[in-house]
């Protein structure tokens, strides 16, 4: 149920050899992990759309989500129900959506190598060239077994917000 999408492509093998599809969509690469809880809206060469997690509601309706509001997305998606994670890929742009709760969730960080956005943090950063640790995450991590939101393991590769349309 994981997907990851990066401005560069992963420069890693072990990060490529996780995903079992892997398209380019405009300026972006997007790789996906085919399972159950991950199911695929839109699949043309210049619009991906995919969604991890289970999604039930108006939002889950949308086929085409080209030209809609963050407003319209926003309202539908407070309207759903379930876990989820929407990455929305179209030429130059990325549209995020998360349910209320966070509960799939999606990093994002803009690096050396470029944007990556995706659900495993690690990938992410690996993706986008930030892979120093942040320190003060790891030391809050090991005294209160948490990483304070909207931080990472990473420095500058960060959580987006819960119930959010980025």
């Amino acid at each position: 149920m994981d997907f990851l999408v990066s401005r560069s492509g992963p420069q890693s093998d072990s990060v490529v050899e996780r995903y079992d599809t892997s398209y380019r969509v405009g300026d972006f690469w997007l790789g996906r992990v085919s399972s159950g809880n991950l199911e695929v809206f839109e699949d043309t060469p210049d619009t991906q759309t995919v969604v991890a997690g289970s999604l039930y509601g108006p939002l889950s309706g949308l086929t085409d989500l080209r030209g809609r509001s963050k407003e319209d997305l926003g309202a539908r998606a407070l309207e759903s129900d379930g876990s989820f994670a929407l990455a929305h890929l179209q030429g130059s742009t990325i549209t995020v959506v998360t349910d209320a709760g966070g509960s799939i969730p999606v990093y994002y960080g803009d690096g050396p190598q470029g944007l990556a956005l995706g659900t495993v943090v690690h990938h992410v950063a690996a993706c986008s060239g930030l892979t120093s640790l942040d320190e003060v995450s790891v030391v809050d991590y090991l005294l209160n077994a948490n990483v304070c939101y909207p931080y990472s393991w990473y420095e500058k590769v960060h959580l987006a917000p819960p119930g959010s349309v980025c």
